[in-house]
């Protein structure tokens, strides 16, 4: 899964929320769709020995990716334990955001309505506690195919989960 850095601009609000200058913008040269999601990633603190309070002021998809990896846990301990259902459930559940079409101004970034993938922010912002209470909303094993050869196909792949 790949992980936008978000700025959370040390604020208890997401309304002035916007992706660091530092985050990687999709999609890939081959048009693979990436960032998959964002997270906090800018302004977030975690225990660090040389700070004079325990605690640094840490940034950059390092920070994010730690986020993001909480949340699987969080599906792993409701009971999902298949990787491609962690992944959609953390998707769908994340609130939808856009760039404005302007990658490097922020002033227009903010939620959209519906299911929206963009360069920027990905499927959008990671929502905790949205995830965990569709955390075992999900099926990978009933998919209505189209013809006989997508079928054996499909059904392959989904036995070898």
């Amino acid at each position: 899964m790949s992980v936008a850095n978000l700025d959370i601009m040390e604020t208890c609000t997401t309304s002035d929320d916007v992706i660091t200058s530092s985050s990687s913008r999709g999609p890939t040269q081959s048009g693979r769709r990436k960032p998959d999601i964002s997270a906090p990633g800018k302004n977030t603190y975690a225990p660090d020995d040389s700070a004079v309070d325990a605690f640094g002021n840490h940034g950059g998809t390092s920070a994010a990716a730690p986020h993001v990896a909480g949340a699987i846990i969080l599906m792993e301990d409701g009971g999902n334990h298949n990787p491609m259902a962690q992944k959609a459930v953390l998707i769908n559940t994340a609130n939808a955001w856009s760039d404005g079409g302007t990658l490097t101004i922020y002033g227009d970034d903010g939620p959209v309505d519906g299911d929206h993938w963009d360069p920027t922010y990905g499927w959008g912002v990671m929502d905790l506690d949205h995830a965990f209470f569709h955390r075992t909303d999900y099926f990978y094993d009933s998919v209505v195919a189209r013809d006989d050869y997508l079928t054996t196909t499909i059904i392959n792949y989904t036995k070898a989960i």
